[in-house]
């Protein structure tokens, strides 16, 4: 058999190796490297030696890499036109319809609190409601808890600079510590949690046809650097658009994110 490997036997001469240099015993280690890899060269398959990633006879896994498909997404940065503020109103009662009530009392209060801020007219709405039980650390006394979550919002008018928009911030965490050290207890009376104030856009769909733009820009250039030359490479089976996803930067600055769902393929590849 021609292409039958041959065993390489590596045999250690009789010496003393306290007189071998440490030079000389790495030698002789790359030397015994060098002959254990032509052993396993000769060992493989004739058409494995010419290589799979190259050539004509490559073989490119071709089925699940295109069948991937990969999450895009584009972003863009714009001005923010809210703040916002979430606040959740808590109250621990044996008879929920009690706590309700007391809760419904407390809320007037806080939009009396939230309602003007610096000359700002505020707006607040309710967002969700839920029952649960409360217990303590151990596990004990379980009674019912009756929470009320809204949203608190203060326009921030384009025009206004960036020491405005910070004024209004101001004054709404203000008000904010000073509703939450009011009604510290859920137990004995209600309780106020409040969150950080944060800028958002108050209409983020209007900004869905610039990131669509700025991601089909994206994807052409992705495809043109990646395509090589005769092998044309194409966008398909995009499904539709989710929501813009809002990520708080500053008062200025608000990212918006539209992730896409797509495969990229050959042109005119049958889909299997």
């Amino acid at each position: 058999m021609q292409n039958a490997p041959r065993l390489i036997v590596l045999r250690e001469l009789p010496q003393d190796r306290a007189s071998v240099s440490p030079r000389r015993q790495i030698g002789l280690l790359l030397r015994a490297l060098v002959f254990s890899l032509v052993a396993v060269i000769a060992a493989l398959p004739s058409g494995a030696k010419a290589g799979s990633l190259s050539g004509k006879g490559a073989n490119y896994p071709r089925g699940p890499y295109w069948q991937r498909t990969p999450l895009t997404s584009a972003e863009v940065v714009v001005r923010p036109d809210t703040l916002q503020l979430q606040v959740t109103l808590i109250r621990v009662d044996r008879d929920p319809e009690a706590a309700l009530t007391a809760i419904e009392e407390v809320a007037v209060k806080v939009q009396q609190a939230l309602g003007d801020l610096k000359g700002q007219k505020t707006s607040l709405s309710w967002t969700g409601s839920q029952v649960s039980v409360w217990t303590d650390d151990k596990g004990r006394s379980p009674t019912p808890q009756v929470s009320l979550t809204a949203i608190v919002e203060l326009p921030m008018p384009a025009e206004a600079d960036l020491l405005q928009r910070a004024r209004w911030q101001v004054a709404m965490v203000k008000a904010r510590d000073a509703l939450v050290e009011a009604y510290p207890d859920a137990r004995k009376g209600v309780q106020i949690l409040c969150g950080t104030p944060q800028a958002v856009v108050s209409a983020p769909d209007e900004h869905r046809p610039a990131l669509v733009q700025r991601w089909a820009k994206q994807m052409q250039e992705f495809v043109a650097a990646a395509q090589t030359p005769g092998v044309p490479l194409a966008v398909v089976d995009c499904q539709p658009p989710g929501a813009i996803q809002q990520q708080h930067l500053s008062l200025d600055g608000v990212k918006l994110t539209l992730a896409v769902e797509c495969r990229v393929d050959l042109v005119g590849a049958v889909r299997k």
